[in-house]
């Protein structure tokens, strides 16, 4: 899907059940793809690794985000 001109994906958890190379890989897929990418993800360190840029939501608020620091 991301070589073939989508301009928007949608992963649920995409990092569930991934060993570290292929987690790896997803991250620089991530990367170097130039659409948008809507992610339900809790993985703090993989969002940080893999996106230059969030927007959250928390209850009726939508944030654009500044990735925080990852512990």
């Amino acid at each position: 899907m991301m070589f073939e001109g989508c301009n928007l994906i949608i992963l649920d958890e995409p990092t569930n059940n991934l060993d570290i190379e292929k987690r790896e890989k997803l991250e620089g897929s991530l990367r170097n793809y130039k659409s948008g990418v809507l992610l339900a993800l809790h993985d703090r360190r993989f969002i940080k690794n893999a996106l230059d840029q969030t927007w959250s939501i928390e209850g009726n608020k939508i944030e654009r985000g500044v990735l925080r620091d990852v512990h």
